[in-house]
């Protein structure tokens, strides 16, 4: 407790609290009275931050975040910046992005509530490549359909605009010029993705079929796409022979038969198979072929029906139409 002679200085910087009272000469003391005083002596400062990171020299869609700090000071009232130069400056309200490729700079400065101003503008300065490179796939193309086992080579291209950063990589399945996978039927997905130097990818898919290679019914069994009916006695065993290109195991597909009306097609007969042909699907290791021993019914006598193989490639239905006598 000090008797107040003189006005006296607050010479710290923060919040202070003074508290005052007087007596008179015969001695009664008033209440305490306060007083808070806030003290701001330093100018504030700001900084900024530039995220994601950059990857060889190259921002890829960055944000600028600036901050400002105002230590025990009044606190930061605002942070004025201005764009690649702009005339007029503008008050920050949240981070900076949309930059386009090419070079930036972002100047920003602190402002206290006490109205203090920083005393110098900032600067930060960095390189955007806000394109994405990009793919062309010449082969497979989009729906392409290849035979189980065909040889077809990948045929690819990455690129990444002039002003970019640079393409960085080109990785594909397999690479460029290799064989992609015909190994097994059915639906494939081969992708290529392209990175630039900013860290910008892209990532382009083609999806191609696998089938087996279907050679038809061989002869003397005829296909139902010839339009011709293959005679046959009822209770025959038939052989139906085919092929896929070789070995492709004993579980290609589905075989079923099916009553039809019988089409006014040019009738041939077929033979019943030699003897010791088995009923069911085998393959012949000495032919390479696959073949179908069918019992017939000699129930059937008089109708038609259907023979059919659904292979397990997502292919149409392969068929042989036959009528039976008695």
């Amino acid at each position: 407790m000090q008797t107040y002679s003189a006005p006296f200085a607050v010479a710290t910087e923060g919040a202070h609290t003074i508290a005052y009272w007087s007596t008179d000469n015969a001695g009664n003391q008033e209440s305490a009275q306060q007083l808070t005083v806030k003290v701001d002596l330093n100018p504030p400062t700001s900084s900024a931050r530039i995220t994601p990171a950059a990857q060889n020299g190259w921002y890829a869609s960055p944000t600028v975040t600036l901050t400002g700090n105002d230590g025990a000071g009044s606190g930061i009232d605002h942070i004025s910046y201005k764009i690649d130069g702009e005339a007029s400056w503008h008050t920050y309200s949240g981070p900076l992005s949309g930059f386009s490729t090419g070079n930036h700079f972002v100047q920003f400065q602190a402002t206290d509530v006490a109205g203090r101003v920083e005393p110098s503008v900032n600067l930060i300065a960095f390189k955007v490549d806000a394109d994405k490179p990009t793919v062309k796939i010449t082969r497979p193309k989009a729906g392409a359909d290849f035979k189980l086992g065909q040889v077809v080579k990948a045929n690819y291209k990455c690129a990444d605009k002039t002003k970019g950063s640079g393409l960085d990589t080109c990785v594909g399945t397999v690479a460029n010029g290799h064989a992609i996978d015909t190994s097994t039927v059915g639906d494939h997905t081969f992708a290529v993705t392209a990175t630039d130097k900013a860290g910008n990818t892209t990532t382009v898919n083609r999806s191609y079929h696998v089938h087996y290679a279907w050679q038809g019914f061989f002869a003397p069994i005829t296909n139902s796409s010839s339009s011709k009916l293959n005679l046959v006695h009822a209770g025959d065993l038939i052989k139906l022979g085919f092929g896929l290109d070789g070995n492709r195991g004993l579980t290609i597909g589905t075989f079923s038969t099916a009553p039809v009306s019988c089409p006014s097609w040019t009738p041939h007969s077929i033979s019943a198979a030699g003897a010791g042909t088995p009923t069911g699907l085998t393959f012949s290791t000495i032919s390479g072929h696959y073949s179908y021993g069918w019992q017939t019914s000699a129930a059937w006598a008089g109708t038609c029906r259907q023979f059919q193989l659904q292979l397990n490639d997502g292919t149409s239905a392969h068929s042989a139409t036959f009528m039976f006598f008695s």
